[in-house]
């Protein structure tokens, strides 16, 4: 993937990302959002992020689905946020997982 060869990280003294980084990033920010979800608020409740909570929300075929989408399965099921918008693969898609509506709202490629 060219994100491990491309990226590196200011916290690590500028040393190329590894993918013990992106599991460390994801579970801080999973973390995150599930004390945002679980604080009251009245109304519905919408999720924004860049890739897919889903693998189902990636297009069938795409080369290395796992750099597209997690698998919040659970998260959503727990936490039942109205709505969850999403960006990264350019491809429309609107699925549900439990009562969670998911849609990629990222722009088509012109092509």
């Amino acid at each position: 993937m060219n994100d491990y060869r491309d990226i590196r990280g200011a916290r690590s003294n500028y040393r190329k990302a590894r993918p013990a980084d992106t599991i460390a990033q994801h579970h801080d920010h999973s973390e995150w959002l599930r004390a945002q979800l679980a604080a009251p608020f009245d109304g519905a409740t919408v999720v924004v992020t860049h890739r897919a909570p889903h693998p189902a929300a990636v297009p069938l075929g795409a080369p290395l689905p796992w750099c597209y989408a997690s698998d919040l399965t659970d998260f959503i099921r727990q936490c039942q946020p109205a709505e969850w918008y999403f960006g990264h693969t350019h491809h429309p898609t609107e699925i549900m997982v439990g009562k969670t509506r998911i849609v990629n709202v990222s722009a088509e490629y012109p092509w």
